[in-house]
């Protein structure tokens, strides 16, 4: 078994993931409630924040591929919903590479090992405390989406 830290942004930092955007938040839950039935991966944290998104997740077997998975499904998702909006409601996701005409990450999302219990408390400690930093404090994501704790006692 393998725990890692995994970190995506949206394009160009945008803030996505706010009041307006709610919709956008549910296709990040539903993403992870799908992977959380799966035997072979577990979630032990998440962070929504307005620009990204903090994962602490184990795959039990190492064939979940859960970053991979998750960026595609999210987008998928983001996009059809965005599409479904009026005109004037709807977020652009103009993307300025050749190969595509949209896109809702940032290419080279952080994944990191985890290798020890120190690391994964580390982690998870700033998972948890990521939304309280006085940067986030005047963003226009008044309100803070709490960070989401799953499986707390993994390394007792």
């Amino acid at each position: 078994m393998q725990t890692f830290f995994f970190t995506c942004v949206a394009t160009s930092r945008k803030p996505i993931f706010d009041r307006q955007n709610l919709d956008f938040i549910n296709a990040i839950i539903q993403c992870c409630e799908y992977f959380s039935l799966r035997p072979s991966f577990l979630l032990h944290a998440l962070s929504i924040m307005p620009n990204h998104i903090h994962f602490l997740y184990s795959e039990i077997d190492c064939k979940t591929d859960f970053n991979t998975r998750f960026l595609r499904f999210t987008t998928k998702q983001i996009l059809s919903t965005n599409n479904l909006r009026l005109k004037h409601e709807r977020v652009s996701f103009t993307s300025n590479y050749n190969d595509r005409k949209t896109q809702v990450w940032r290419p080279r999302s952080k994944l990191i090992l985890v290798h020890n219990k120190q690391q994964y408390f580390a982690v998870k400690r700033y998972i948890h405390s990521n939304h309280l930093k006085e940067f986030w404090k005047g963003a226009a994501f008044n309100q803070k989406f709490p960070s989401l704790t799953f499986s707390p006692r993994f390394w007792d």
